[in-house]
C-alpha cells in the first residue's frame, strides 16, 4: 500500500493490486501506470482528476538511482533547485500542468528538517507517525534502496509548492 502525506495529512492511498486510488483528499482519483523506456523506471502515469480532465506525467531515473541498480547513469542532472547532500532519485514532470517533482531518499529526520527549511516547506510527516515509520523495505528493495525514506518536492517553475513523504506498507489482500 503506499500512502502520501503532505502537511501532517494523508491525502493519497494506492491499492497496490489495481493501481487504483482508493481514498484521496486531493484532486486526482485514478492513477494508472503506462509504460515508460526509463531503465529503471518502467511506468509513466496518466492521471484522472475529479473533474474528469487528465495528465500524463513522465517518470525519469536521476543518476543516483541508475548506479543503484547497475544501469548506465547516461546525462547528469544540474538543477541548481536540488539540495546537493539528499539523494535525488527521480523526477516526474507533466508538462501540461508545468510542474517537475523532484523525488529523494534520505537516511535521517535532520535531512527530512533541512529539505523543509531549505524550501520553505511544512513538515509532511503526522504528528502520530514518525520518521523511522516512512523508512522502507517492500517497496525500496524494487529499486535497490533499502532502509531510507521517499519524498519528493514539487515545482511549479522554480518554485516549491510541495513536500511529500511516502509511506509503503505490506498489503495483505482480504
Amino acid at each position: 500500500m503506499e500512502k502520501v502525506y503532505i502537511n501532517k495529512k494523508l491525502c493519497k492511498n494506492v491499492h497496490p493490486d489495481s493501481l487504483k486510488l482508493v481514498e484521496i483528499g486531493v484532486n486526482v482519483i485514478s492513477d494508472y501506470n503506462e509504460p515508460n523506456d526509463d531503465p529503471v523506471i518502467t511506468f509513466n502515469g496518466l492521471k484522472t482528476r475529479m473533474d474528469g480532465s487528465t495528465y500524463f506525467k513522465k517518470y525519469t531515473s536521476l543518476p543516483l538511482l541508475r548506479t543503484l541498480n547497475s544501469v548506465p547513469v547516461g546525462d547528469i542532472v544540474n538543477d541548481n533547485r536540488l539540495l546537493d547532500e539528499i539523494g535525488w532519485v527521480a523526477v516526474g514532470e507533466s508538462e501540461s500542468r508545468g510542474t517537475q517533482e523532484f523525488y529523494f531518499v534520505i537516511d535521517t529526520n535532520e535531512q527530512l528538517l533541512e529539505i523543509c527549511s531549505h524550501y520553505s516547506l511544512d513538515y509532511p510527516i503526522p504528528n502520530d507517525l514518525n520518521f523511522n515509520d516512512f523508512k522502507t523495505s517492500n517497496f525500496s528493495s524494487n529499486y535497490n534502496v533499502v532502509d531510507k525514506m521517499w519524498g519528493s518536492v514539487t515545482f511549479d517553475g522554480d518554485t516549491p509548492t510541495r513536500l511529500k513523504a511516502y509511506l509503503f506498507e505490506e498489503y495483505v489482500p482480504s
